[in-house]
């Protein structure tokens, strides 16, 4: 269709109606992510990053929009990457294993995701990655949600440098010289024999360790011993990373024997404890990797120590996938505290407040819908913080948070949202 004046009007109108679906989208779709993030096995070997979650700007939607010929009334649910976000691989292995954790984690219904595989067939500039699309419904009303389209790229580290180094508006760009475009197809090929040696080291620190057909020696500490005891549970044969990593556990508590680990390792009673533990600060069960790790501690400092010990290494990975998320977001603020006010008061942006407000940590859900809640006062303070500003700014931050379409909670304590406080209310 022809874009005219009209059409940019009622998109605009659009655009302003979701803010507040497409914000909630975007915080739904960063859980989801950090869930499955967490679910990776071999934490100690995989390292995978939340790098950006980001909503589509107007401009950005109308230009493709005018391009694909879509008419304002469609153009948000055409727009398949309208919510998106990246996340970076350390190899390529872990970037499809990350692909298939994450549409585990995804509502089955009503649709199932779409996997473009740009690194298997890279498109003509060079660029390689992973892309999962997929919907994601939002709303007060189970029965009647809306439903936002999103996109999750997926990419190793050097594919990351590859898009970074030469970035889209360039490598897309109309008139871009045909020698530098063959550049950046040389720096694609570099780097797409960097990740194969990158993966090739992962298959040899992975590579299964077989355990001998006859039962080790367990009052000594030996890779076999390790081996058995392991596949003797778990029914496979460990990884030969995960046994040098127990080898220098041992080390470490001087563990001269691994009969007491071999021991906690059957026993149901450890490994449900030590579940319950890791799963109070990982939303997702414990690795078996975990469980390993946990009976050689056991077997040399006793069961309570190797079980806080394992809550202690849960704490710490699941602050860095959430500090990773956080710096994110806290890198999206605008520069100055000026141009902070000046965003929230224009009202053109609801949807970054509440970004804002999650990296701040200064949002909490709806006990009732989930829904997420700003509280006002903590925000202005964390905000003010952040920027080392005049306590000046805190009320004037306070003011339009409160007039903007923000959801800031009920009268009450602020754990239901304003539509459910009501409701509670007008029960009583």
């Amino acid at each position: 269709m022809a874009w005219n004046s009209f059409s940019d009007k009622r998109l605009n109108e659009i655009y302003r109606a979701n803010r507040r679906g497409m914000g909630e989208t975007a915080r739904r779709l960063q859980s989801l992510v950090k869930r499955s993030i967490a679910s990776i096995e071999d934490r100690a070997l995989v390292r995978v990053e939340l790098r950006a979650v980001r909503i589509k700007t107007l401009p950005s939607i109308r230009k493709k929009a005018e391009k694909h010929g879509w008419g304002p009334e469609h153009a948000l649910w055409f727009c398949s990457d309208l919510i998106g976000c990246r996340v970076v691989c350390n190899n390529v292995e872990d970037a499809y294993r990350f692909v298939e954790l994450l549409k585990e984690a995804l509502p089955i219904f009503p649709q199932k995701p779409e996997v473009q595989d740009q690194i298997a067939v890279p498109n003509g500039a060079g660029y390689r990655a992973l892309h999962l699309n997929f919907g994601l419904d939002v709303g007060k009303h189970p029965l009647s949600p809306m439903r936002y389209p999103c996109e999750v790229q997926v990419r190793t580290r050097l594919q990351d440098a590859w898009a970074e180094l030469s970035h889209d508006d360039i490598y897309k760009a109309e008139g871009l010289p045909d020698d530098l475009r063959d550049r950046f197809r040389d720096l694609a090929i570099t780097l797409m024999a960097a990740d194969t040696i990158a993966s090739g080291i992962r298959r040899k620190v992975t590579a299964d360790v077989t355990p001998s057909a006859n039962r080790p020696n367990l009052s000594v500490v030996s890779a076999d011993g390790r081996a058995h005891i392991f596949s003797n549970v778990f029914g496979r044969s460990p990884p030969g990373y995960l046994i040098q990593q127990a080898q220098e556990r041992a080390q470490e508590l001087n563990l001269t024997s691994l009969a007491v680990a071999a021991s906690k390792l059957e026993d149901l009673c450890f490994r449900h404890r030590a579940s319950e533990a890791y799963e109070k600060i990982m939303p997702v069960p414990v690795p078996v990797e975990g469980l390993f790790l946990a009976a050689i501690d056991a077997g040399a400092n006793g069961e309570d120590w190797a079980i806080a010990e394992l809550s202690r290494l849960a704490a710490e990975e699941w602050n860095e996938i959430d500090r990773t998320a956080r710096h994110e977001a806290l890198s999206a603020l605008p520069a100055t505290i000026e141009d902070f006010c000046e965003a929230i008061e224009e009202h053109e942006g609801d949807e970054d407040i509440l970004a804002w407000s999650a990296a701040l940590d200064t949002t909490s859900g709806c006990l009732v819908c989930g829904a997420s809640v700003v509280d006002v006062y903590s925000f202005a303070e964390a905000a003010v913080a952040h920027y080392q500003a005049d306590e000046v700014y805190h009320e004037r931050i306070e003011s339009a948070v409160m007039s903007s379409s923000v959801e800031t909670g009920g009268v009450g304590d602020g754990s239901l949202c304003s539509y459910h406080d009501d409701q509670m209310r007008n029960d009583d």
